[in-house]
């Protein structure tokens, strides 16, 4: 059985505004600024399922009736959610979410996605990370996404993460392309409990 709640599943259309290049670069193109402006909006959207999911309790593996948040493919309906007994899927997301590459990462608009929950051992975890183990607890307040080109230059310049906050934040980052993807901490603020904060390089996407 699959719910479906209408919230963010398509983007039509936004403003490119926020889709500056580097330091102002007017070589970018306009594709490239189309893309990441798709990019900052399907974060946000994302940020919105999240808050969704966990409201509803879409996923509560430890059952103590607080919601956790999900990776992708849980939010997109594409993969029953985490936890006992559950068997409902949701559809909070745009299909394209569960429409995994080879490499289990979706492509959407010159840019791949992947969302990171905190694990036990501190470190972040990701849906293809069979041998880590969520932190239940900490995953029902924190997480973390990232947003990085298929092709640097070619389908986005910037690398963009959100927060459980719902805050964009975005760094210029050669090394972010295609299957080089951004750690799940690389944004994360050192000494701060995961998914509180990011590092001072990264920017505030407005």
């Amino acid at each position: 059985m699959k719910l479906v709640m209408v919230l963010c599943l398509g983007v039509l259309a936004v403003g490119c505004g926020d889709a500056r290049g580097a330091d102002g670069d007017s070589t970018v193109t306009a594709d490239v600024l189309v893309n990441e402006a798709m990019a900052v909006a399907h974060l946000r959207c994302l940020a919105a399922a999240q808050t969704q999911a966990s409201v509803l309790g879409v996923i509560d593996t430890n059952e103590n009736g607080v919601g956790e948040h999900g990776f992708l493919a849980e939010l997109a309906g594409s993969r029953t959610p985490r936890g006992p007994g559950k068997g409902l899927r949701v559809e909070l997301l745009s299909d394209a979410f569960g429409e995994l590459s080879d490499d289990g990462i979706p492509e959407i608009d010159g840019y791949r996605f992947q969302v990171f929950l905190p694990g036990v051992d501190g470190a972040a975890v990701s849906a293809s990370d069979v041998d880590s183990t969520v932190d239940v607890l900490m995953a029902e307040r924190a997480w973390v996404a990232y947003a990085w080109p298929v092709k640097y230059e070619e389908t986005g310049v910037r690398t963009f993460v959100v927060l459980a906050d719902g805050a964009v934040h975005s760094i210029d980052l050669p090394g972010y392309s295609g299957a080089d993807a951004p750690a799940g901490t690389a944004a994360l603020a050192p000494g701060e409990a995961f998914g509180r904060g990011v590092r001072p390089e990264w920017q505030r996407v407005d």
